[in-house]
Formats: C-alpha cells, structure tokens, sequence
C-alpha cells in the first residue's frame, strides 16, 4: 500500500492505494474540480479521477483492510464517483 498527499487536497489528507493488483485494471479519467465542490469532504479531483475495476467483469471487485493496531478506532470513508 502506498500513501500520497497532495496540495489540491484543503484537508492535506494522506491518500493510500494498494499498488498493482494483478486482478484490477487502472482507470483514470478527466474530472472538473467543480463537480466536486458540493460535497463537505472535498476529496480533490486527481485523487476522484482514478478508479480500479475488476480485470474480469463478472467478478467482484474486493478491497481489504488489515488495521495495524488493534487497540486504535479507525474512521474509512470510501468515495465513489460517475
């Protein structure tokens, strides 16, 4: 897994994405930062403009999580866009 930050990001968030996955296939498309701007979370528009979908269209597509401490409450939010 792998984290990035970005300046487009008001909340400088870090970012994560799992890498190659040989079971996903990378998208990436063009996203107007104003088609973002109602939701509160402002996720920025080259974070929302890359996707995954299964390599197999029948498939599902499986993420999974591993906390490293399992003492600590973590938040996920997942944001999904068209």
């Amino acid at each position: 897994m792998f984290s990035h930050r970005y300046n487009y990001d008001v909340y400088d968030r870090a970012w994560f994405t799992y890498g190659n996955n040989n079971d996903w296939t990378q998208l990436n498309v063009s996203i107007s930062v104003d088609s973002l701007s109602q939701s509160d979370f402002k996720p920025p528009a080259i974070v929302m403009s890359t996707a995954v979908t299964p390599v197999n269209a029948s498939a599902p597509l499986v993420i999974s999580w591993e906390p490293q401490d399992q003492t600590e409450l973590y938040y996920v939010y997942m944001h999904f866009t068209e």
